[in-house]
């Protein structure tokens, strides 16, 4: 029975393979000027009927290349050639390269380099004369065709390729070639690119909150942990009608578990926290408190920060589990993603990702010493109630997970 599979599969690849070649000499042409590993089903991009050319997410040394751009204009290119105008004008970097791209999902986009793109053939046969691959800026030029003949350039995330190898060249001769592409009579100024929903979004957003074009992050603050850079002050310039000043706090997204029961009890560990102050003293910050006063003993759920060596946010959450209380995946029943929550979005550009699980009736906890946990305890809806009403219950990352928790039990 395991040949008779095994067969099947390889006899599967082997009409798929033969599938891909056909389509690729018939209906689509794959350009790269650069060693580029990609595999492709080129049956999916059949779907995309309005489409002319196809770019892929592509990895150099295991970061995301970003291949699929903005339409540039000269002071974009200004920027991206001369290192130091990078730091005064970091919006412009970023709209420009697109970095804000979501890797998870298909997007139409202005254009895409030659580093690697996918063009039907019967678009590429219409313009083949005016395709140079060794040519400055063609690939752009190929795309304002497209733009022309109203079709779409679309950024398909889920065609994967490997970059082992940059052909590249920038500064002055970069901005020369670009002077010279733009003497190319193409009428791109007339063209609907997808990048102008953005700018006309961004001008009623301006206009609605009569705020100037240069509000930006203008320089970083005090980093802390310089071994271990968790969190970053930042501090932002906001301009318009009124102007201020705003700090930013940076750090890396984190997670949130609430553990319950077969009861529906929830769980709670009693932690000692050092920023919370005491309630009832009267202490008046930054002045260093009396010793026994600054810090509490906290009622959380499980939470944490998402490690290097972690493969996502589920993942994190097992990790800090059974880290903190001892509880292995065995133990556990059900396993469910919740929801985000930020902390405080005046200042805050980071958020916890928010989870619940199920344990059995024999989970026994087994408490973390490092983290000078006290006490895990499961309690009864009614008093959580009662300690949030009492203010026992404080963490505000607890309580929003309590509160979308019960939120999807009852529905």
């Amino acid at each position: 029975m395991i040949f008779i599979k095994g067969l099947f599969f390889c006899l599967k690849s082997f009409i798929i393979s033969l599938y891909n070649l056909w389509v690729l000499k018939n209906k689509y042409i794959l350009i790269s000027k650069n060693k580029v590993k990609i595999d492709i089903d080129y049956s999916l991009l059949d779907t995309y009927s309005d489409a002319a050319i196809f770019i892929p997410k592509l990895t150099y040394k295991g970061r995301v290349f970003h291949n699929a751009r903005n339409y540039p204009n000269f002071f974009d290119l200004l920027i991206k050639n001369i290192p130091v105008l990078r730091n005064y004008f970091p919006q412009r970097m970023r709209r420009y390269l697109n970095w804000d791209l979501n890797d998870n999902k298909v997007t139409e986009v202005d254009w895409g380099t030659y580093d690697c793109m996918i063009i039907k053939k019967s678009f590429y046969d219409k313009y083949k004369s005016q395709i140079k691959i060794d040519e400055s800026y063609n690939d752009l030029f190929l795309s304002l065709l497209a733009h022309k003949d109203k079709l779409k350039i679309y950024y398909i995330p889920f065609l994967k390729g490997k970059v082992n190898k940059i052909q590249s060249y920038g500064g002055l001769v970069k901005i020369f070639n670009f002077l010279l592409f733009k003497l190319k009579k193409i009428g791109h100024r007339k063209l609907d690119f997808p990048s102008n929903k953005y700018k006309v979004e961004k001008f009623r957003v301006l206009k609605t909150h009569s705020m100037k074009n240069n509000s930006i992050i203008s320089k970083v603050g005090k980093v802390f942990q310089k071994q271990n850079k968790v969190i970053k002050i930042h501090e932002a310039l906001i301009e318009g009608s009124f102007k201020y000043k705003q700090p930013l706090v940076f750090s890396p997204d984190s997670i949130v578990c609430l553990v319950v029961n077969s009861k529906k009890e929830i769980g709670l560990i009693k932690i000692w926290r050092h920023a919370p102050l005491k309630m009832n003293a009267k202490n008046l910050f930054p002045i260093f408190p009396d010793t026994l006063d600054l810090g509490i003993y906290s009622l959380e759920a499980i939470r944490g920060g998402v490690e290097k060596h972690d493969k996502d946010f589920k993942s994190a959450v097992s990790r800090e589990l059974f880290e903190e209380i001892g509880l292995k995946n065995q133990d556990i029943l059900k396993f469910e993603k919740l929801g985000r929550s930020v902390s405080n979005t005046a200042w805050d550009v980071f958020s916890a990702n928010m989870y619940f699980v199920e344990v059995k009736k024999d989970f026994q906890p087994k408490l973390e010493d490092e983290e000078h946990i006290k006490s895990f305890k499961f309690y009864s809806h009614e008093k959580i109630r009662d300690m949030i009403k009492k203010e026992k219950l404080v963490c505000a990352l607890t309580k929003a997970c309590i509160l979308e928790y019960l939120l999807i039990e009852k529905t």
